[in-house]
């Protein structure tokens, strides 16, 4: 299971005053009665913009040292945060409002349909791309954050069912998020210096240091292009959207780049 929490107060999440912070009962999005919250669960802290609404940080971290207190004579429980690295916001969180959510493991023992999804899913790909959910997994070993590959898994998986359904500006979307934050994992895996580094810098880095081929990183850049594109401001004709053939390509790219750094 794994926490999510959304604010839009100042001084969250990496700003916290000793570390500590609380939520008053009504803004906990699940029955906290029959449900305990428990220490080290794995937490994804997003601050949003008050008025717009706009997604300001992002932070996988655990949560730990629950308590009860009074806020505004408010029942409340208070806790400890642990920030352990700044992550992209998955699209399916885009939207959550103000408040403490709980999400339970996604595939909970006994539940066959869950479970026969995701299998159906990674079959697929499998078939496909040729290659496997474990095979991926062994090919991103430069990311050691079991939270951090949950959401890699995840998101590989929507972003391939989006593509095949039909939905290709979320695949896009999603795809190039993920290859954008491989990219940054395994620079850093590899000590390089990529702070505050954007999409196309990434790429160039890995290019430079002979860590993609240069047909792969035309490709990286390609997406990267595409997934600009994209923006509602610029989707104005028929032109500008964004076509089933280049989502499932964009899927694509992401086994070819885990492929490439292997070699």
């Amino acid at each position: 299971m794994k926490y999510i929490m959304v604010t839009n107060w100042d001084n969250h999440w990496n700003k916290l005053h000793n570390n500590r912070t609380l939520f008053t009962l009504g803004m906990i999005r699940w029955n906290i009665d029959k449900i305990r919250p428990v220490d080290n669960t794995d937490t994804l802290f997003i601050k949003k913009h008050r008025i717009t609404k706009e997604i300001l940080g992002c932070w996988g971290g655990k949560v730990y040292d629950f308590k009860k207190e009074m806020y505004k004579d408010k029942e409340a429980i208070s806790f400890g945060v642990k920030l352990e690295e700044i992550v992209n916001c998955p699209v399916n969180y885009l939207s959550y409002s103000e408040g403490w959510y709980y999400e339970p493991d996604r595939t909970p023992k006994g539940d066959i349909t869950a479970l026969g999804k995701e299998k159906e899913a990674w079959q697929s790909i499998q078939e496909e791309f040729d290659i496997s959910k474990r095979e991926f997994g062994k090919r991103i070993n430069f990311v050691q954050n079991q939270f951090k590959r949950d959401i890699i898994f995840r998101d590989v998986e929507q972003a391939y069912i989006l593509a095949k359904s039909g939905y290709s500006k979320p695949a896009v979307i999603l795809s190039g998020g993920v290859i954008e934050e491989l990219l940054r994992l395994f620079l850093e895996s590899k000590s390089e210096n990529i702070k505050n580094k954007k999409f196309e810098e990434l790429i160039e880095i890995c290019h430079k240091k002979g860590f993609l081929k240069e047909e792969i990183s035309n490709l990286a850049s390609a997406i990267r292009r595409f997934r600009n594109s994209v923006h509602l401001a610029t989707e104005k004709t028929k032109k500008n959207t964004i076509s089933k053939a280049t989502a499932s390509a964009t899927v694509a790219l992401i086994f070819t780049i885990v492929n490439d750094f292997q070699k």
